[in-house]
């Protein structure tokens, strides 16, 4: 690796984690609608080996993933490198009441655990980390032996990416600020092929995210401002007619998506638990609030997620579990 290669990553390192510093931060940005759906699947995914076992949440966030597998008897450590996103998992922790879940600051390249795990689980790191290979190879080496690492990635084989992607392939657009690469199924394979591991599941969600009016929306708002950010002047975008095009795409696939659902191919998610959440001393009514947000999201906006081929591959967001060879 060249010096300016390194210095490189290393100043993305530093800037993403500036950026989630700043979500965690602002009580108002670090409620993402879309995550209790993958939440919620991937601990569907694994609900009835939980009680018991040992799980590690690498880039916890919020907590909201850890809580919930705590409440169900997993011990569980959660690390996040953003002390902002520590300290908020914390708080939620003593809101929900679920003791069987510890949050720590740390980061996957210095992340020392002085125990294996049962459960491995990487929601939304794998797109942002310089190497993901070495990430798997690590997460490798924490698993018990007999674990398994559940990786769930945004997922673009579906109309969402049909738009995303040509304008980050063709012409560069800075679709997002924070993530390094796009992942596919072929990605994982080959990754998981070179550091012992093999893909035996793999899952679908947030269907209406990639296929109907919400991800047509996303684009919709997200085209300008990565047009301005490449320094492109909006005004010399049809953005009139892409919205239009992005309807009519998006009213189709809200079509599919019911016609998939009647067929048993899409099911509904459902929520492995809920939470009763109690105030905590000093805590302000807004942020409280907020938290019991986001620990009972509505899962119900969008609901679907699928684990049959092959049309769990085409979900907002793709859920892999892995095993060792």
């Amino acid at each position: 690796m060249t010096d300016k290669i390194r210095s490189f990553l290393v100043e993305s390192g530093q800037s993403l984690k500036a950026k989630y510093d700043e979500i965690y931060r602002s009580s108002g940005t670090w409620l993402y609608p879309k995550s209790h759906g993958v939440h919620s699947t991937i601990v569907g995914l694994v609900q009835d080996e939980l009680a018991g076992s040992t799980v590690l949440d690498l880039g916890c966030g919020a907590g909201r993933l850890s809580l919930m597998c705590g409440r169900l008897g997993a011990d569980v450590d959660g690390v996040d490198f953003s002390e902002d996103a520590v300290a908020l998992a914390r708080l939620t922790s003593q809101v929900t009441g679920v003791t069987g879940a510890q949050f720590t600051v740390e980061s996957a390249e210095t992340l020392r655990p002085s125990r294996t795990y049962d459960f491995v689980l990487m929601v939304g790191v794998l797109e942002h980390v310089p190497d993901p290979e070495a990430t798997l190879r690590q997460a490798r080496s924490w698993l018990s032996e007999r674990g398994r690492l559940v990786v769930s990635c945004p997922n673009f084989l579906n109309l969402r990416g049909y738009a995303y992607m040509p304008l980050l392939t063709l012409f560069h657009f800075p679709m997002s600020l924070a993530d390094l690469r796009q992942i596919s199924y072929r990605h994982i394979d080959a990754w998981a092929d070179q550091t012992g591991l093999r893909r035996s599941r793999t899952a679908g969600a947030i269907y209406r995210f990639a296929w109907g009016d919400k991800g047509a929306r996303d684009m919709v708002t997200r085209v300008p401002l990565a047009a301005r950010d490449k320094g492109v002047a909006p005004d010399t975008l049809d953005l009139a007619a892409f919205t239009s095009w992005m309807s009519d795409q998006s009213e189709a696939g809200e079509w599919l998506l019911d016609a998939l659902e009647q067929r048993g191919i899409l099911r509904r998610i459902r929520r492995p638990v809920t939470f009763e959440p109690h105030p905590v001393p000093g805590t302000p009514d807004d942020l409280y609030n907020r938290i019991c947000q986001y620990m009972n999201e509505d899962v119900d906006a969008d609901p679907y997620w699928c684990d049959e081929a092959p049309f769990c591959y085409y979900g907002g967001e793709a859920i892999y579990v892995l095993e060792t060879q």
